[in-house]
């Protein structure tokens, strides 16, 4: 069911948003300024999309969840704990990013199956989003 998948989204977004913020919050390192700067754009464009996302669930007259416990139980990632290297923190982001872009495909697919074209050309938009912060990613790992 596509709310369902939508929901999955909403909160593996979140939680992928909050973890970016963190690691914006708290990177070291020499190239401080860099990463700061990198995991703060990426916080933002993800956080950015977030109400988007609930309003979609929303369209379908289904109920968005209400509570960050709820959005953490949806989410295909998990939560950060305890610091971490620069180096980790990209992987980390990395191999969520890819958890994310499949749960986007699998709504996706949904959104396709149920004929609703205008909830396809949003996850179309987040998926191009997310494809393009694991480039990055993946280049900051090199």
């Amino acid at each position: 069911m596509l709310t369902d998948q939508l929901r999955i989204v909403l909160g593996s977004s979140k939680v992928f948003s909050f973890k970016a913020l963190t690691f914006h919050w708290n990177v070291v390192g020499p190239n401080f300024h860099q990463y700061h700067d990198f995991f703060g754009d990426l916080y933002k464009e993800v956080d950015g999309s977030i109400d988007r996302l609930a309003e979609s669930i929303r369209l379908l007259d289904e109920m968005a969840p209400t509570s960050l416990s709820d959005l953490i139980k949806l989410s295909v990632i998990k939560e950060h704990y305890g610091s971490a290297t620069p180096a980790s923190m990209f992987q980390e982001l990395l191999d969520d990013n890819d958890a994310i872009l499949k749960a986007l495909m699998e709504a996706y697919e949904a959104a396709d199956e149920e004929e609703q074209e205008g909830h396809s050309n949003m996850l179309a938009e987040r998926m191009e989003a997310h494809q393009k912060h694991g480039w990055k990613l993946r280049s900051l790992l090199k």
